[in-house]
């Protein structure tokens, strides 16, 4: 099981090791997502446009082998405000 820990300390985000993104080929609920590169893979991969800067960006398909390959579980950092444009953005998706 993966734990979840949200947070707004920016300076706690800043020094996270990486940010999870989904590649890019994959649909999204927003349209002001930005474009990254995955540094694991290389593939092109979106992330919301107020992630940290610093960490490297590593997509979501890339993590679960790095994870396995170093032995390690993922700590996940996210914020209150991804928490609500994800509930916002599937909350639209669910109307008719």
């Amino acid at each position: 099981m993966v734990k979840i820990t949200v947070t707004d300390d920016v300076k706690k985000l800043e020094q996270a090791e990486y940010v999870v993104c989904n590649r890019a080929s994959l649909p999204s609920i927003f349209d002001d997502d930005v474009f990254n590169i995955c540094c694991e893979c290389g593939q092109k991969v979106r992330e919301r446009p107020y992630n940290p800067v610093g960490p490297k960006r590593i997509c979501t398909e890339c993590l679960p082998i790095l994870q396995v390959l170093q032995d390690t579980e993922a700590t996940i950092l996210t914020t209150d405000q991804q928490m609500k444009e994800v509930r916002d953005g599937l909350a639209k998706d669910d109307e008719p």
